[in-house]
């Protein structure tokens, strides 16, 4: 009986990670190929949010969390993740293969233009940010 219940658990999170990771990759999609004709910006995005996602979900509070994809100046798109923790993250530097988490944040840094943290009184949003082609800006 505790084996069926700790696969129900594992079943359920697994299926929160995926409804969350597809719905960021959606909404990330729609925002840049017909929404800003950024197609070309697509596949970093994508990999990006994933990162970020995958990030919120395994360090914040699961129960809450919010996918930003914004247009702030002519010159960058911001993919952002809000959760509601308040940890800032850091680059894993150190070189052990042996570790299968904790490069999220290097990818993140190779691929996006400039990327940081945001903080507020009742969370975080860790963003990347890519330029954009200014002549498909959306207007203010």
């Amino acid at each position: 009986m505790i084996t069926l219940f700790i696969g129900i658990v594992r079943l359920y999170a697994t299926l929160f990670v995926l409804v969350h990771v597809t719905a960021a990759l959606l909404l990330t999609q729609e925002s840049l190929r017909p929404a800003w004709g950024q197609d070309e910006l697509i596949e970093d995005a994508v990999l990006i949010t994933t990162e970020l996602v995958s990030n919120a979900i395994e360090h914040g509070r699961m129960g809450s969390m919010r996918v930003i994809v914004t247009w702030p100046t002519e010159n960058f798109i911001r993919l952002g993740v809000v959760d509601r923790s308040k940890a800032i993250p850091m680059v894993r530097l150190d070189s052990n293969r042996d570790h299968i988490h904790g490069r999220g944040l290097l990818l993140v840094d190779a691929l996006s233009d400039r990327w940081g943290t945001d903080l507020y009184r009742w969370s975080k949003q860790v963003r990347g940010e890519l330029k954009g082609e200014a002549t498909s800006c959306p207007s203010r």
